[in-house]
Parts: C-alpha cells; sequence; structure tokens
C-alpha cells in the first residue's frame, strides 16, 4: 500500500514538473525581454547621440557664418566711419581755405585718409577686444 506522501507525489509530480518548466521558461523570456529592451535603449542612445552630433555641426556652422558677417560688418563700418570722419574734415579744411588759412584742403584731406582709417580700425578692435573680454569674464565656469 503506497503511503500518502508516495501518492501525492505520484499525482502532483508532474504537475510540479511543469510549474517549474514554465517558471524557468518565464525566467528565460524576461531575460529575452530585458536584453531586447537593453537593445533598444542603446538604438534610441545612439541615435540621439547622431541628432546631438548634427545639431551641434549646425550650431558651428551658424557661430563660423556669425563671426564672418560680423567681420564683414565691421570691415563695412570702418569704411563708412571714415568715409564719413573724412567728408567731415574735408569740408573743415575747405571752410578754413576759404578763410584763406592753410594751403591746398584736398591735399590735406588726401594725407588724412590712411590716419583716419588706421585710427578707425583700432577703436574698432579695442571695442571689439574690450567686449569679448567682457563676455569671457561674466560666463558661467564649468
Amino acid at each position: 500500500m503506497p503511503t500518502i506522501a508516495e501518492f501525492l507525489e505520484r499525482r502532483f509530480g508532474p504537475a510540479m514538473a511543469t510549474c517549474k518548466a514554465v517558471w524557468l521558461r518565464h525566467e528565460q523570456i524576461a531575460a529575452r525581454v530585458a536584453r531586447a529592451v537593453d537593445l533598444l535603449h542603446t538604438r534610441v542612445s545612439i541615435a540621439q547621440e547622431a541628432d546631438t552630433a548634427r545639431l551641434l555641426r549646425g550650431m558651428d556652422r551658424t557661430a563660423r557664418n556669425q563671426l564672418r558677417l560680423q567681420h564683414a560688418v565691421e570691415g563695412l563700418s570702418v569704411a563708412a566711419i571714415s568715409y564719413y570722419v573724412l567728408s567731415l574734415s574735408g569740408v573743415a579744411l575747405r571752410s578754413v581755405h576759404a578763410a584763406h588759412f592753410i594751403a591746398d584742403p584736398d591735399l590735406i584731406e588726401g594725407l588724412l585718409i590712411l590716419p583716419v582709417i588706421l585710427t578707425v580700425m583700432c577703436i574698432m578692435r579695442r571695442t571689439r577686444r574690450s567686449r569679448s573680454n567682457q563676455a569671457c569674464a561674466t560666463e558661467p565656469e564649468h
């Protein structure tokens, strides 16, 4: 006569083995899902890094273009300011010439062209340097 333990073991043994097999299969599937999630997360991270790199390249290109434009505008500003100063000095020289105080105003105005342009360029550079030094001083440290 079989004991109750033997009877239960014989009757519930296959059910317990099925439960263990299902549990192991569940753990294997969970591990596979975790690996798939990790792979997807890695793909998303790589795609985000590529997008960030693309955006940074675009920002760098934009900054370079802005700097070129700023230099062009500064060059035009030097020309415009120099022209304006030379025009004013020409008017002043012609009015002084009309009063018979100096020699040929066109000659003096021609001689003033180079010093005026150099002075305006120096002032613009000094202003640019002081602005960049102020910008560097106000930037937060990382």
